[in-house]
């Protein structure tokens, strides 16, 4: 994988369309689902990792904490622009195979279509379920299988790498409290929403 690509392709798509064109790939409520079966508790800690332009700012828990980290500088100036509507917001730019925080810093912690940019999707999930207390949660949204095929490019960039979340989640199998995939009713692909319990 070329990572600069990848990044280039997140720093060019950032104000260009990058919400609309995950809106357009995402299965319809999918989002709420997620949310739903996280179920992120008032007075929280919270980590989102990979937290790009700030989607999902609207879905936080208003009597939690909640901390979004990106590896794109650009990608977070968009998020930090909608910080006013939301005071409990902190972002900081971090990488998601190397966490900034100590061992049990969160309650939860989780990441919705970000690992197709990670190169090291496993080390991300460990240093997700690191930084976790025990009975904390780690969440994962994301499309089932993606191939290099899949992947728009933008002016040479590369939106991501390969992802196969059957393969990346198999090693938490019995942590897992909710794994259920959704198949897109007319096009695109199946998704999935994951919680496991650290």
């Amino acid at each position: 994988m070329d990572k600069d690509r990848i990044q280039g392709y997140y720093t060019h798509m950032a104000r260009r369309g990058y919400d609309l064109s995950m809106a357009l790939d995402e299965i319809v409520g999918i989002r709420k689902k997620f949310f739903r079966a996280l179920d992120i508790q008032d007075g929280s800690q919270v980590l989102e990792v990979a937290v790009g332009t700030g989607r999902n700012f609207g879905r936080y828990n208003p009597n939690a904490e909640h901390v979004g980290i990106d590896l794109n500088r650009e990608m977070l100036e968009v998020a930090e622009e909608k910080l006013g509507l939301f005071p409990n917001v902190t972002l900081m730019q971090a990488n998601a195979e190397r966490l900034p925080f100590d061992e049990g810093e969160f309650d939860c912690a989780f990441v919705t279509y970000g690992f197709s940019a990670m190169r090291n999707q496993c080390g991300a999930i460990h240093e997700m379920k690191r930084v976790v207390k025990p009975g904390g949660i780690v969440g994962v949204l994301d499309f089932l299988y993606h191939s290099r095929k899949d992947f728009s490019k933008v002016r040479g960039y590369v939106a991501g790498t390969k992802l196969d979340l059957r393969f990346l989640l198999a090693p938490y199998k019995h942590q897992l409290v909710h794994n259920r995939t959704y198949k897109a009713r007319f096009f695109g692909k199946s998704q999935v929403v994951a919680i496991m319990k650290v």
